[in-house]
């Protein structure tokens, strides 16, 4: 089981099966099973990851609905549920859907390697990360411990 706690404290688990599968489909007509993109006879459609990573909104969504009968046992509303994913909470959300996704596939090979595509997609966020600091580091100087740049106002 995968669980991850959300801003207000509240500990949620997320378990992906078929009834799962379905409540996601007939909620948000996203097919969870569409991990990846597929090509169409019009070009390209992006897979459920893509989607996902795109569209902040529609992720929370997912899992609320992943985690939506233990939410109505709670009385906590999809708004509630909304408003307390951010920062680490929405991370350790994403982490724990993701990885209930790729638990669900009953092929151990399709986990496998569902698993080192999650991998390579987290080490080259964090790569992409590690540049954009290195060059915001070299545009706007080294930063003074609190993340913002030491800088002095403008003149302007």
């Amino acid at each position: 089981m995968h669980s991850f706690i959300d801003s207000a404290g509240r500990t949620w688990t997320v378990r992906v099966d078929v009834g799962a599968v379905k409540r996601v489909r007939a909620a948000l007509g996203l097919d969870l099973m569409q991990v990846a993109e597929k090509r169409t006879a019009d070009g390209r459609e992006p897979g459920v990851l893509e989607r996902l990573a795109s569209d902040p909104v529609l992720l929370v969504d997912v899992i609320y609905v992943l985690c939506e009968e233990h939410a109505k046992r709670l009385g906590v509303s999809d708004e509630e549920f909304g408003r307390a994913m951010l920062g680490d909470a929405l991370d350790g959300a994403v982490k724990a859907m993701l990885g209930a996704v790729v638990d669900f596939f009953p092929n151990p090979r399709e986990r496998a390697a569902l698993k080192r595509v999650l991998t390579a997609a987290e080490t080259a966020a964090e790569k992409a990360r590690d540049e954009v600091e290195q060059k915001l580091d070299a545009s706007l100087g080294p930063t003074s411990g609190g993340g913002w740049p030491n800088r002095r106002p403008s003149s302007d």
